[in-house]
């Protein structure tokens, strides 16, 4: 098996790091710049994967703009927003005892 890149030149990474992204504007940029200094201190081979599954903020914005010009060091992939998960209703109370005959 090769460790080419099929398209870039790069090496093939020997690392995925998958970050969850869901209305992390504010921290996304700076999250993203510690992980790629941790990742070129251990001098591994790696590709970020950033995941937004339907933020209402900016993040997908941020997502998109670290991704460019990138290559396939960081790759960004959006989902859709899924639906709220509703509250758990309370528990119902317990029966009471029947009186004894």
């Amino acid at each position: 098996m090769s460790n080419e890149g099929t398209n870039s030149g790069l090496p093939a990474p020997r690392l995925s790091v998958v970050v969850p992204a869901y209305n992390e504007e504010k921290l996304l940029e700076t999250s993203v710049r510690a992980l790629r200094k941790t990742l070129d201190d251990i001098k591994v081979t790696a590709e970020i994967i950033l995941v937004d599954d339907g933020s209402t903020d900016g993040t997908a914005e941020v997502a998109a703009r670290l991704g460019r010009g990138s290559g396939r060091t960081l790759r960004v992939v959006a989902g859709t927003p899924t639906p709220e998960t509703p509250e758990p209703k309370p528990p119902e109370p317990p029966e009471p005892p029947e009186p004894p005959e």
